[in-house]
C-alpha cells in the first residue's frame, strides 16, 4: 500500500507539470501565440522538482521507504541544478525553439502593456511603443518559423 503512494506522487508530479506548463500561457493575448517550447518545459520542471522534496519531507507517513526517499531527493536536487543550467545556458534551444519561447513572452508583454492601469502619459507612451514593437516582432518570428520549419 505504501509503495502505491510513490506512484501517486509520480502521477501528482506529472499532473502538476502539465498544469504548471499550461498556466504559464494564461497571459498570452491570442491562442495562436501558444507554442510548446523547451524553455517553458525547463521552467515547469523547476517548479515540479522541488515539490518532490517538499512532499517527502512534509508527509513522512506517506513516504516511508527511506532508501527510495534519499534516491528521490538526491535525484530531484541534481536534476533541479541541471535544469537550471540548461535554462540559463539555453541548452538544446534551437532557432525554432527560441522563437517558440519568445512569441508567448512577447504576447505576455502585449497583454501587460494593454491591460495595466497606467496613468502617467510617458509610461502609457512607452507601453504603446512596447505593444507596437512586440506585435511587429511576433509577426516576424512567425514568418521565420514558417520558413525554418519547411
Amino acid at each position: 500500500m505504501k509503495e502505491n503512494n510513490y506512484m501517486k506522487m509520480f502521477l501528482m508530479m506529472l499532473t502538476s507539470f502539465i498544469i504548471m506548463y499550461l498556466v504559464m500561457f494564461l497571459n498570452i493575448t491570442e491562442f495562436d501565440h501558444f507554442y510548446i517550447s523547451l524553455t517553458r518545459i525547463y521552467m515547469a520542471l523547476l517548479m515540479v522538482l522541488p515539490m518532490v522534496i517538499v512532499m517527502i519531507n512534509f508527509m513522512p507517513g506517506m513516504y516511508q521507504n527511506q532508501k527510495l526517499n534519499k534516491i528521490l531527493i538526491s535525484t530531484s536536487s541534481i536534476l533541479f541544478f541541471v535544469v537550471v543550467f540548461f535554462l540559463r545556458q539555453q541548452i538544446f534551444v534551437t532557432d525554432s525553439q527560441y522563437m517558440k519561447a519568445m512569441i508567448p513572452h512577447h504576447s505576455s508583454a502585449i497583454l501587460t502593456s494593454e491591460k495595466a492601469n497606467i496613468r502617467d502619459i510617458e509610461v502609457r507612451k512607452l507601453a504603446n511603443d512596447i505593444i507596437e514593437a512586440q506585435e511587429r516582432e511576433i509577426k516576424l518570428m512567425e514568418e521565420y518559423l514558417l520558413r525554418i520549419n519547411q
